[in-house]
């Protein structure tokens, strides 16, 4: 779990799906914005947000990860401020980590009520009962007010 919640998979993250998840990624303007070494602290410590774990039956030897990328809890019980203040305003995203046991019929829901603008939820399969290495995880990207997902095999 120390690997989903370290700055270099959130930067990898950035990279890859081009959110800004991280102080060193590149912002929309394709420039690197100046950030305080006193800002950099927070995101390594805010990602020990939420993390538990299930027990596991030594029959039933299905687990996941799950790894979504929200913003802060703080953040998402205030209602959000009007103007153009609020939007230009960094956030820090933070990371959520699961240890699951899979079975027919078990899945995941992201609320629609929720008060983040995005989600990246990334599921890895491990030791799973009849589960390919090839099948690899799955990860889906939802963004508010999009009536689509973005999803990867």
């Amino acid at each position: 779990m120390t690997l989903f919640r370290s700055e270099a998979l959130f930067l990898l993250l950035s990279n890859f799906t081009g959110l800004r998840l991280h102080f060193l990624a590149p912002s929309e303007e394709g420039g690197m914005e100046d950030t305080a070494e006193g800002e950099a602290a927070p995101a390594a410590d805010g990602t020990d947000e939420g993390t538990s774990c299930s027990p596991s039956d030594p029959q039933d030897s299905q687990a996941a990860v799950h790894s979504g990328s929200s913003r802060r809890s703080s953040e998402r019980t205030d209602p959000e401020p009007e103007g153009s203040e609020a939007e230009k305003e960094p956030r820090i995203p933070t990371c959520q980590g699961e240890l699951r046991r899979w079975r027919t019929g078990h899945y995941t829901l992201i609320h629609d009520n929720g008060k983040t603008e995005f989600a990246l939820d990334s599921i890895l399969y491990c030791g799973c009962e009849g589960w390919e290495p090839e099948y690899g995880g799955f990860t889906s990207y939802i963004a508010k007010g999009e009536d689509e997902e973005v999803s990867c095999f």
